[in-house]
């Protein structure tokens, strides 16, 4: 589920794979990296996302500051001749990223979210992570609290969800509950889910796994 990320806007958008193989499909600019890069930052150290590159973007065109804010477009500034993104929130929002992780062989269930918001004079949004061993989705445990971040923080912590501060402590939680020892799988994921074509399958192979 994702509220309020890049051009998905105002209402939680729902992708439910269950357990599935799923292909996403759509016309450039429908929102396929938007939804892989949502999944990339929920499980991906923030200093190794990528934003954009599996649609072969360079750096510069997309970061997280354009996701929150939700940057559409770029107007021309008709007294300066210079261009600035328009955006579709200010900031007066937040944005929320969750997963639901379900094993059907153990019976557990893992849900992992993100929360960002961005101050005035501060480039890089601020965000703070959430996890439950437990089914969580945005309408029910991160909605109807106004602005307050902290009052949503206090509710979660009432429901007995973590809030961590650093993806460090977040990342050693869901590793933890997932049952993964080591940071090569999800670096191994990074760079197959970011991938935009292969060259040489064996080199990928030797280089990456």
């Amino acid at each position: 589920e994702v509220l309020n990320w890049g051009t998905f806007d105002q209402r939680v958008w729902t992708l439910k794979l269950d357990g599935k193989n799923a292909l996403l499909t759509g016309d450039n600019g429908a929102g396929k990296s938007t939804v892989v890069d949502a999944i990339t930052t929920l499980l991906v150290p923030p200093t190794r996302v990528q934003y954009n590159k599996a649609a072969g973007a360079d750096d510069s065109e997309r970061s997280l500051r354009s996701y929150v804010l939700g940057y559409y477009k770029s107007e021309r500034n008709e007294t300066t001749g210079g261009g600035k993104a328009a955006q579709l929130r200010g900031l007066n929002s937040y944005s929320v990223l969750l997963g639901v992780f379900h094993n059907a062989e153990l019976r557990q269930t893992v849900s992992l979210a993100q929360v960002f918001w961005v101050k005035e004079g501060v480039n890089t949004p601020n965000r703070f992570y959430a996890c439950a061993a437990r089914d969580l989705t945005i309408a029910t445990d991160f909605g109807g609290f106004g602005l307050d971040l902290s009052a949503l923080r206090k509710r979660l912590r009432a429901s007995e969800v973590t809030i961590e501060e650093s993806f460090t402590k977040y990342a050693h939680w869901f590793c933890r509950h997932f049952g993964i020892e080591t940071g090569q799988p999800l670096e191994l994921f990074n760079q197959a889910v970011s991938m935009k074509s292969v060259g040489n399958l064996t080199a990928f192979v030797r280089d990456r796994m």
